[in-house]
């Protein structure tokens, strides 16, 4: 997406909209949403670095648009260090793959209820 600024040069932006999990905001703890906020960061992180790459073009902004009633937007501009935090992120996910590095967590959350790959990283708890 490109737009001006206001000295009129040309911006490249990655917007999207980030969905809360589950579809009810009210279950999710302030934990869980921190960490679904984190996730969102990442990955939107991971698609500026995907843009570069393809397009040579380095986006300037990474724009999160919150629709949930009391949740916020959030907008950060794209620099080196986002970059290369992100870029070691993909490169330890990638070394842990290879080596079959994949430790299963021990918690459960609202989130892994309605994920369909908890079982790939949680065993699903016991009901009494």
């Amino acid at each position: 997406n490109n737009s001006h600024n206001s000295s009129g040069t040309n911006r490249s932006t990655i917007p999207t909209m980030a969905n809360t999990l589950p579809n009810r905001p009210n279950e999710m703890t302030s934990k869980e949403r921190a960490q679904a906020d984190a996730v969102t960061r990442d990955q939107l992180h991971i698609y500026v670095a995907g843009y570069e790459e393809l397009s040579g073009k380095r986006a300037d902004l990474v724009e999160v648009l919150n629709l949930d009633e009391g949740s916020r937007s959030s907008r950060e501009e794209v620099n080196d260090t986002l970059l290369k935090e992100i870029s070691g992120k993909v490169a330890k996910a990638g070394e842990q793959l290879r080596h079959n590095d994949m430790p299963r967590k021990t918690s459960w959350c609202n989130t892994c209820a309605v994920c369909d790959f908890a079982a790939i990283c949680r065993d699903r708890p016991s009901t009494p």
